[in-house]
């Protein structure tokens, strides 16, 4: 792990509370011994929740990543502070992707369905759901995600 990524994820860590904590737990189980991808998967995605149920959904006690998601499409006026944009990867559009992309992938959360050692999260895609909450919970607790007002 380069030395400058490590430092960036500690600052994230440091300034988003709960939702660092979590990251950092996750972090761990994808990096420490004897980690768990699984488990640093279902911390990711709860660092998520823990960033960005505050900012899109304060006011729903029984919040999820789904629908959170479900929100920020419905409102469609979600964004990022660029001054310029591409309408192929529009702001809003790449935050709802990512999150998107990580709920999606995290296909053990669920029972009912086969159980076998070919389910279990393979360390890489731990390793991208774990970066990509780095980021996202780094754009959410800094208010970078928010509202378009126009």
């Amino acid at each position: 792990m380069p030395s400058g990524v490590q430092v960036a994820v500690d600052a994230v860590i440091a300034r988003s509370g709960r939702a660092g904590a979590r990251l950092a737990r996750a972090w761990e189980e994808l990096h420490g011994l004897g980690g768990n991808p699984s488990e640093a998967y279902r911390l990711a995605i709860q660092a998520v929740e823990d960033a960005a149920i505050p900012v899109v959904s304060p006011k729903n006690s029984a919040a999820t990543l789904g629908t959170v998601l479900k929100q920020i499409e419905d409102q469609k006026n979600w964004a990022l502070p660029l001054a310029r944009e591409d309408a192929r990867a529009a702001t809003g559009s790449t935050v709802v992707a990512l999150m998107r992309m990580i709920w999606h992938g995290h296909r053990d959360r669920h029972g009912g369905q086969s159980t076998g050692p070919e389910d279990n999260v393979s360390q890489e895609e731990a390793a991208v759901a774990v970066s990509t909450a780095v980021v996202l919970v780094s754009w959410f607790s800094a208010g970078l995600v928010r509202r378009s007002t126009d």
